[in-house]
């Protein structure tokens, strides 16, 4: 072969090194949509366990409340008002039901 034959035909890897790079800014683009993604996923995951996991906490309070004190019949919950403690009774979100 002559010597304009050989550096007319590239090799495979010359022509890989040769292709057209993506820009940076669609680059960080790309970065940002999947770790906005992810961001979601981590927030949906959250508020769909955080019923489960309150209830499972609540549950194993009691559970320890009632061995601690085995005799024991109820339990009720209040809460600190300035000096005092007063019984969460009604619509109270932490009220026991």
């Amino acid at each position: 072969m002559s010597e304009d034959a050989k550096q007319t035909t590239p090799s495979p890897a010359a022509a890989a090194m040769e292709a057209p790079q993506p820009g940076s800014l669609r680059m960080v683009l790309t970065m940002g949509g999947i770790g906005f993604l992810c961001g979601i996923l981590i927030v949906v995951t959250f508020q769909l366990t955080l019923p489960i996991i309150t209830a499972n906490k609540a549950r194993a309070l009691e559970k320890a409340i009632f061995e601690v004190i085995p005799a024991a019949k109820s339990k009720r919950t209040f809460k600190q008002v300035g000096d005092k403690l007063e019984p969460l009774e009604g619509d109270d979100p932490l009220a026991v039901k």
